[in-house]
């Protein structure tokens, strides 16, 4: 098998697509604005998705004023269901499932820090998290979608699966290869089916694909297409210990083992960075910002202002005074880059103190003024990054997580001990290297560069067949076991949640629907866009359509038609 027609899709989703989905269908999705018709699929699945996302938007938005267990079992539906499922239900806790409560909320105490912080130095410009929403997005099914997952042969249905976003369609795969065990309530048939299997190509497509490597192939190719992200690939590998972790590896006893490995990657010697934060630091691209930042100082050519603006950056700007959703707010409104660039020239506490006059004459110069504001935005996203890079190493975050790591890892370690992890992730490195590799070949056409992606993902998948047979000969607790079935009811297909969105909004008044389908129509077409810019490594900056009709006009009514659905899988809070 050679090149990426032959093996998968274009991947459309992941992280590259904030709703998590790539437009469905294929065919254009404007209508005639004057007649409500009902919706498309492609129409009815986007907007399922935007409702979900909002809803937890909401809840999180919610939680981040009062962050406590309290405020998700009290007052939220989608994180309440989470957390029950999580906590009051993972097999793995079970012995200390108090203990980890008293760890989590001890936590979540953190948690508006790290939200503002990981919105406005991670994500820069969206961060509205996408698993949470795709577990929902399975859970919860229309009409039409129904219809088409029991339907293996019709175009329809094929469309429907063949694209489905990166963390959906591994959801959806899951599900398919669960059914079975929720069938037999025990993992027998996953279990025979990878023990007897004699290499990857022996696997149907579901396993194949689930299990495999080379169908990464595509998503591999199409993120280092990008030179920017070989330099990033490069610099994470460069920063990873992988001589200690190797030597760390060798241990025989798992729990010694453990603990060395997290002492290896919080610790922070004479008060240094730990790994976790120079990882951090390399993945948020922080020397990149600053080369930026040089670059534009260079074009301004005007060293007081300069100064003033690194002066106000350094001692006024505060990463956690204004949240991501007040800055972007902020940055929407009208004459928002004038009042900036006004506040920071006239600061009255900062020096050198900038005369009036030259500050009317920056802001009576549009290019001058924008060209500013970015210098600003770009200072002020860089100490958004190193605030966050620094809570990485506080103690009042990691602490905690490395009390709840230490209560999960004896089950995990026993079960993941078994995989040989000292050949396993020495052979991770490897693929890592031959990626960028092949990356940075010259080569005569991108499918001999398609070849390469595959015979290297090969060999890594020649690897982990042993490993993950290994792991499942020696589940001799039956903890694997325990988690796969606990796993299965987040996938079990007879209790899913029917929505009809098309009977939600058939009573609405008929501006009120095409209000509705412009949004949504405006949603499809501003991600088909992004995936061309994308794809064509161009450097625009697509902004996202609004999205307050959806919510304001269709979330109540959502929020109350999966309410019933939710609160059967969920038991009453005492």
């Amino acid at each position: 098998m050679s090149g990426f027609r032959e093996m998968s899709r274009v991947e459309l989703g992941g992280d590259d697509d904030p709703l998590g989905m790539g437009p469905l269908g294929g065919g254009s999705s404007t209508r005639e604005e004057s007649e409500w018709k009902g919706l498309t699929l492609e129409q009815e699945l986007y907007l399922k998705k935007l409702l979900i996302k909002e809803t937890i938007e909401d809840e999180l938005n919610l939680f981040s004023t009062d962050p406590t267990i309290n405020t998700v079992q009290e007052k939220t539906l989608f994180l309440r269901y989470l957390y029950q499922r999580w906590v009051d239900e993972m097999p793995l806790i079970e012995k200390d499932r108090d203990v980890v409560k008293a760890k989590l909320d001890q936590l979540l105490t953190q948690y508006g820090r790290f939200r503002t912080l990981f919105l406005k130095g991670v994500k820069d410009d969206r961060g509205r998290g996408g698993m949470f929403a795709d577990i929902f997005d399975l859970a919860i099914v229309t009409p039409k979608e129904k219809r088409l997952k029991g339907d293996t042969s019709s175009k329809e249905a094929t469309e429907f699966m063949a694209n489905l976003s990166n963390r959906r369609e591994t959801l959806e795969l899951f599900q398919i290869v669960l059914r079975e065990p929720i069938k037999k309530g025990n993992a027998s048939p996953i279990y025979n089916t990878i023990l007897g299997a004699k290499s990857m190509e022996a696997f149907d497509f579901v396993y194949r694909k689930l299990f495999g490597m080379i169908y990464v192939a595509p998503k591999i190719h199409f993120i280092l297409k990008d030179p920017s992200k070989i330099n990033k690939a490069k610099n994470i590998y460069d920063a990873t210990p992988r001589g200690s972790l190797k030597t760390a590896l060798t241990i025989a006893n798992p729990m010694t083992l453990f603990k060395n490995l997290i002492t290896l990657f919080v610790s922070r010697p004479l008060g240094a960075k730990n790994i976790i934060q120079r990882l951090v630091e390399e993945s948020v691209e922080i020397k990149k910002y600053r080369n930026n930042l040089e670059k534009k100082k260079q074009t301004l050519n005007s060293p007081q202002i300069i100064e003033k603006v690194d002066a106000w950056v350094a001692q006024c700007y505060d990463p956690m005074a204004t949240t991501f959703e007040q800055m972007e707010e902020e940055n929407k409104s009208e004459n928002a880059v004038n009042r900036l660039v006004s506040k920071v020239l006239a600061d009255p506490v900062t020096n050198p103190t900038i005369a009036k006059e030259v500050i009317d004459e920056v802001l009576s110069k549009k290019e001058a003024t924008n060209a500013l504001n970015t210098y600003i935005h770009l200072a002020m996203r860089i100490k958004d990054k190193e605030a966050f890079v620094d809570m990485m190493g506080d103690d009042k975050f990691i602490s905690p997580l490395q009390d709840v790591a230490q209560i999960v890892a004896p089950p995990v370690i026993e079960v993941v001990a078994n995989a040989e992890l000292q050949k396993l992730v020495p052979g991770i490195f490897h693929l890592i290297k031959g990626a960028i590799r092949v990356a940075e070949m010259n080569v005569e056409s991108e499918k001999q560069r398609a070849d390469e992606y595959i015979k290297e993902l090969k060999i890594f998948e020649d690897m982990l067949l042993p490993s993950l047979q290994k792991v499942i000969s020696e589940d001799k607790k039956g903890t694997l076991q325990d988690v796969i079935m606990w796993a299965s009811e987040f996938c079990d297909e007879s209790s899913r949640i029917e929505v009809d969105l098309q009977n939600l909004m058939a009573s609405m008044k008929e501006e009120d629907k095409l209000v509705i389908m412009a949004e949504i129509d405006s949603w499809i077409n501003f991600k088909k866009k992004e995936r061309i810019a994308k794809e064509n490594l161009q450097t625009v900056h697509l902004h996202p359509p609004s999205q307050t009709a959806i919510p304001k006009l269709l979330g109540k009514k959502f929020l109350e038609a999966v309410r019933p659905g939710l609160m059967k899988k969920m038991r009453p809070v005492k």
